[in-house]
């Protein structure tokens, strides 16, 4: 998985891209299209990166939400609904890990 920029009319775009074999062969298949170079932060760069990583993708609604933060449009509303996602994924990996043990 790598980043790749493309130049078109004189501006730069920013891409994330994954190596994948099909039918023998490697290709190469766009992930994310993050938009223009100059618009995008890059600690929201990072953090798809990373999750893509961990995850091999993320929901429709997640990226978006990364996207609009790296913009600045997050709003509070925005925060405390993130916060109520992050803990009911908590506590279902923690009661997933009780019944395991």
């Amino acid at each position: 998985m790598f980043l790749r920029t493309k130049r078109v009319k004189g501006l730069d775009y920013l891409y994330l891209v994954e190596n994948r074999w099909r039918k023998g062969r490697c290709v190469q298949q766009t992930v994310h299209y993050f938009g223009r170079r100059d618009r995008v932060e890059r600690d929201v760069v990072r953090q798809i990166v990373e999750h893509y990583r961990g995850l091999r993708h993320l929901s429709i609604q997640e990226m978006a939400d990364l996207e609009r933060k790296g913009r600045g449009e997050w709003s509070e509303e925005d925060e405390r609904r993130e916060n109520r996602r992050t803990k009911a994924r908590e506590l279902a990996l923690g009661s997933r890990a009780q019944g395991a043990a």
